[in-house]
């Protein structure tokens, strides 16, 4: 711009010219909003680096020469803005380390974050990444629609346009749908969108849901709402029998041994044999720092479900990533592999329905993990892995083109900002409140984790520190307390390190394959393969472990233990 200005007149709107015909044929050229062509993207990108440079340097510029002795001014005002950030610095360094009760511990002996971990991403306020996006919340619709469904399945809907026409638009059930329906490449949201059924709403007459159905979107003029249930209920759902090909249950395996080692639970005196609920919710992209930084009101409440007596929090500090993204990752949680090694290999979540569990999933993308992940593995593709391993199944709602985005969801990590994760902390702390305040935590074994740290944005792509949060996601874990005993006293009679296993976890170093061990003593409760039990979090994992020792490849580990030692 300062250049521009000293150019004579024709200069100056010829070079101007110039540039706005440069920027119109690039626009001309390619300004999509997809993956493949990102055009729009590129010059938004570039505008924002652009124009506040350049007023920088022109601001700069006539302050220089307007006001006498400004670079001394500028120089001191610089040295006060570096002590600033240098003591900000140092907080959020200790910051880095915290979690919901405790903290980092850098003990001998335990490997530490490599490299300089120096968190100046947070020196930027909280939405500076994505002010230009405005408001990542929907506003209040001026037209206000209600709608339930009863233990009956009907349908009630209150719109306070009384002159608008209803719509229910009911959503197909995907659960049964092949894997070949399930490609999100190849038109998943579209098949949804094609059996979407739009019938009219009536108050005159009952509107009656099929069994079958769990969600439906209720219209009325401009406004829109969702409506999801469990159905049919759980008296009227039928007994599951596995299949004998796929059964994962060890007895119906033909290298099944009744001398495996393995424990039952009625063995120990005065321990409860029912079976606890088991509850994952996976935040995508999240890492331990990540969490309590965009979601200070749901960590708030996270303290709060400690509650000795009851049940118990515990938090892993040293947990570490396998993969660069959501494959290898819940690949290692669900399966137990990053490379399966065997066809038709089924998610743990047949596990559970195959000894006896109700199950239910819910995907927030638009995709089927299965489908994307381990879909390859499987001779047909006309083979259903929904109707396989769940009795419950929520997608369609994702696929929608509304999205409904006003409640955030358990998807919004994965962006290169960080910031949209901040629609999640309300909803998700709601949850966390109802979780508690309802006494099912009592019976219940909720793990809140994530598969890895955030892999786009300034903080990966420029400082270790974002690196470091990139192998570091975030996973808490709430156990009844009858659960927390017995672990307590199953490790002092039957571990060779006579510590708690929760205590000692959370500062060593642990890796999606314990949490899938986690997941398979948690199915055969209350009777348990021992060496499952050894590899879970139930169990105290050795101390001093190396990356090779976890499970992590060298070139990705970024925890080790310094060579002083």
């Amino acid at each position: 711009m300062l250049y521009v200005g000293r150019m004579r007149s024709n200069t100056r709107r010829g070079t101007l010219l110039v540039i706005l015909c440069i920027s119109v044929i690039l626009y001309w050229y390619d300004h999509g909003e997809r993956f493949e062509h990102h055009g729009f993207y590129n010059i938004l990108v570039f505008l924002l680096i652009f124009v506040p440079l350049n007023v920088a340097i022109a601001l700069f510029y006539v302050l220089w020469c307007k006001i006498e002795n400004f670079i001394v001014y500028f120089f001191i005002s610089l040295a006060i803005g570096g002590i600033a950030a240098s003591a900000s610095l140092v907080h959020y360094r200790r910051v880095f380390d915290q979690g919901t009760l405790g903290v980092f511990q850098y003990t001998s002996g335990e490997c530490q974050w490599t490299g300089r971990n120096i968190p100046f991403i947070d020196l930027l306020p909280a939405g500076t990444q994505n002010f230009w996006a405005g408001s990542m919340y929907c506003r209040p619709e001026s037209q206000k629609i209600k709608a339930s469904v009863d233990g009956d399945g009907i349908l009630r809907v209150a719109c306070e346009s009384k002159d608008k026409d209803v719509f229910v638009d009911v959503l197909p059930e995907t659960r049964q749908w092949p894997l070949k329906d399930k490609d999100m490449w190849s038109g998943f949201n579209h098949l949804i969108l094609e059996q979407v059924v739009r019938l009219p709403y009536s108050s005159s007459r009952p509107f009656v849901l099929n069994e079958t159905t769990q969600a439906v979107v209720v219209r009325c003029g401009s406004s829109s709402t969702i409506v999801t249930r469990v159905s049919p209920s759980l008296a009227k759902l039928p007994v599951y029998v596995p299949p004998s090909d796929s059964d994962t249950r060890p007895f119906s395996s033909p290298t099944f041994s009744p001398k495996s080692a393995r424990f039952n639970v009625s063995e120990a005196p005065k321990m409860q044999l029912g079976r606890p609920n088991v509850i994952y919710l996976m935040l995508d992209a999240v890492s331990h720092r990540q969490f309590y930084r965009r979601l200070p009101k749901s960590a708030h409440v996270l303290k709060t479900l400690h509650r000795p007596g009851n049940h118990r929090l515990f938090e892993l500090y040293r947990y570490h990533s396998v993969g660069f993204s959501t494959d290898n990752n819940t690949k290692a949680a669900y399966t137990g592999e990053i490379y399966p090694s065997q066809p038709n290999l089924l998610p743990i979540w047949a596990y559970y329905r195959d000894r006896g569990y109700v199950t239910a999933r819910i995907e927030a993308s638009c995709d089927d993990w299965a489908k994307k992940y381990i879909g390859s593995k499987f001779d047909s593709q006309e083979y259903s892995v929904g109707n396989r391993s769940l009795d419950y199944e929520l997608s369609s709602p994702f696929c929608l083109p509304e999205y409904f985005p006003n409640v955030g969801n358990a998807y919004e990590g994965h962006e290169g900002t960080g910031e949209v994760l901040r629609t999640l902390d309300d909803s998700l702390a709601l949850f966390l409140e109802s979780m508690r305040d309802s006494g099912e935590l009592d019976d219940t074994v909720l793990i809140i984790g994530a598969d890895h740290g955030l892999h786009m944005g300034l903080n990966f792509a420029f400082l270790q520190s974002g690196r470091i949060e990139h192998k570091n996601p975030f996973l808490v874990m709430s156990v009844p307390e009858w659960l927390h005993e017995f672990s307590e006293k199953y490790q002092t009679k039957h571990g060779s390190e006579k510590v708690s296993p929760f205590a000692a976890n959370e500062q060593r170093l642990v890796t999606p394959f314990e949490t899938h061990h986690t997941f398979r003593v948690l199915a055969d409760w209350p009777e348990f393969e021992t060496d499952s039990w050894k590899r879970s979090l139930f169990a105290t994992q050795r101390a001093g472990r190396t990356c090779e020792e976890a499970g992590i490849g060298a070139n990705f580990c970024m925890c080790k233990i310094p060579a002083t030692q």
